[in-house]
């Protein structure tokens, strides 16, 4: 079991009405996470997500550890 440090932005922060989160579970990769996080959450698609661990783009099949922070960055729209 380990322990994740979530940070949401934008939509994820206005949908689960939180900044962040701490989360502790059999997680090997940021997909799994994810998984659990949108398990209550309808409308949510991976592919439409960036994620960084520890502040650095990654990808959704990296191995997490212990302690790892982890952000999923929505699309963004802007001009």
């Amino acid at each position: 079991m380990i322990e994740i440090h979530l940070t949401y932005f934008a939509s994820l922060r206005e949908r689960f009405g939180k900044s962040k989160e701490t989360l502790r579970g059999e997680f090997r990769t940021p997909k799994d996470v994810f998984e659990r996080i949108s398990e209550n959450s309808e409308n949510l698609e991976l592919n439409h997500f960036k994620v960084a661990i520890n502040d650095s783009y990654s990808s959704f099949d990296a191995v997490l550890k212990d302690g790892d922070q982890i952000c999923f960055i929505p699309p963004v729209a802007g001009g």
